[in-house]
This record gives structure tokens, sequence and C-alpha cells, in this order.
């Protein structure tokens, strides 16, 4: 063995069973399938540390802007996530969920642009 191969050889050894500091994230992203052939995606992030979502909808040049989900209330800090939940009978059925892992605070996405916009709704604590 040529020196150079040994060294690399020690160095994965060395730091092999080291983990390495997962980087935070600013955003996530989930993507909603279109419901047809000639239908367009929607493409949703969330800013984790301060929850806001944005969307924009749209194929490749088409998708150019995002808009802002609007909020009834200002969100304190937290640690937020989206999911999107598409339903199994390939009709297009979907709804975005957005959590706050810190606290456990956890919103529906309703509405769309055929009725004036999106609107958050927040569920209910257990009692």
């Amino acid at each position: 063995m040529k020196w150079p191969t040994i060294a690399l050889l020690g160095a994965v050894v060395a730091f092999g069973g080291m983990q390495t500091a997962k980087a935070e994230s600013s955003y996530e992203v989930v993507l909603v399938r279109p419901a047809t052939a000639d239908g367009t995606p929607g493409i949703f992030r969330v800013n984790v540390a301060t929850g806001q979502v944005d969307n924009v909808w749209g194929w490749g040049t088409s998708a150019t802007a995002f808009s802002t989900v609007s909020e009834s209330a200002a969100l304190p800090a937290g640690e937020y996530h989206i999911r999107v939940l598409e339903s199994l009978d390939n009709k297009g059925g979907w709804e975005v969920v957005r959590f706050d892992s810190k606290s456990g605070r956890t919103w529906s996405l309703s509405g769309g642009a055929s009725s004036g916009g999106y609107i958050w709704t927040e569920a209910a604590a257990p009692k």
C-alpha cells in the first residue's frame, strides 16, 4: 500500500464512527401532484422558524412567484413543518397540514384561488 492510501484508510477508521452535525433547514417543501394529465402541480414551502407558508402553482417557467398564505394571527417562533396528504381515489383530493413540533399546535389548510384564498384552521388541543 502506498502512503496516501494508508493515510486515507486511517482517516476513515478514525472518523468513520463520528456523526456529522445536521444542518438546520430554513425551509421545507411539499409538492401537490396534478389531479389530471393537464393539471399543474403545487409547491408549498414553510419557513421552519416562523411558520410562514408560501405557495406557487405551475410547471417550470409558469411557476414564477410564490404567494404567502395569510394568517389570522401572528405565529410565535417555533419549529414548523408541513406535510401533504393526498386522497387514494385518484380524484385529486389533497390537504396541507402545518404543525409546530415544539408546541404540538396543528393547522389544516383549506380554500384556494377559486374560493378567495387559503385559510388555516387550527385543531383544538385536547381537553
